[in-house]
């Protein structure tokens, strides 16, 4: 029997899938926002001078990034509560998957970010009188941050289509509700369709954005090591670097 399409079908439909892709970015906003807080910790961790927390942070991040996302969820889910007794909710172990899952990839991105900041550059701040915090939170960190923003931006695209397996232990986002509606309707194409196209688009807004974000990031530097450079400049030449 062939397969008729309808299309018109789905137009009802609509608002309940926006919906459930606001669930879906909630999710996502969430738990990229505790995946960068429990991240540097964990790559600072991996840079210490101790071993026992370079090696902790290492089984941690190697353990994280070995178990697939599904598996994980469903060991977090249906398997840990038998062992506490503790149960959670489909939405709290959803969130604590992706934390868990993601920080080893933020942190690894944190650590690259704060290798390519110079020595000298510590140093130097902890010369002019600042101490060590200062140094860290006002030098070192917003260097290492602009380094880490392609990483995290490659985190916050593959948690968003990461989602979508949530719907295992019945968190209703938007990949969830398609199902439901796929199961009332019988129109598997034409639901199916549609939720390929909102991970399209969504992934290429994300992607749009985080380009945006890191030419706004670059000039802004830029024009800031311009400023410092005139700063610097005998007075005569500072006048004719200001000129057009």
């Amino acid at each position: 029997m062939s397969y008729q399409t309808n299309w018109a079908e789905i137009w009802p439909w609509i608002p309940l899938l926006l919906r459930g892709l606001r669930t879906t970015l909630v999710l996502c906003v969430v738990a990229i926002l505790i995946t960068m807080i429990v991240a540097l910790p964990l790559a600072l961790m991996r840079m210490s001078r101790f071993k026992a927390m370079q090696f902790l942070a290492g089984v941690l991040i190697a353990t994280s990034r070995s178990v697939p996302l599904y598996v994980f969820l469903l060991w977090l889910f249906y398997g840990l509560p038998l062992f506490v007794g503790i149960d959670m909710s489909p939405v709290t172990a959803g969130i604590i998957t992706l934390v868990v899952q993601f920080s080893a990839f933020q942190a690894e991105a944190y650590r690259s970010g704060l290798l390519v900041v110079a020595k000298g550059q510590r140093e130097a701040a902890l010369a002019v009188g600042l101490s060590a915090a200062q140094t860290f939170f006002h030098v070192v960190l917003p260097q290492a941050l602009r380094v880490a923003v392609p990483p995290t931006g490659n985190n916050l695209i593959s948690m968003f289509k990461a989602t979508s397996v949530l719907a295992v232990i019945g968190v209703v986002e938007v990949t969830r509700l398609t199902q439901s509606l796929v199961g009332t309707t019988g129109r598997p194409l034409e639901f199916y369709t549609v939720l390929t196209v909102i991970y399209i688009v969504g992934v290429g807004i994300m992607t749009a954005g985080m380009g945006w974000y890191e030419r706004a990031t670059r000039l802004s530097h830029e024009a800031n090591g311009r400023k410092s450079r005139i700063r610097r400049q005998a007075p005569e030449e500072r006048q004719q670097a200001i000129q057009p």
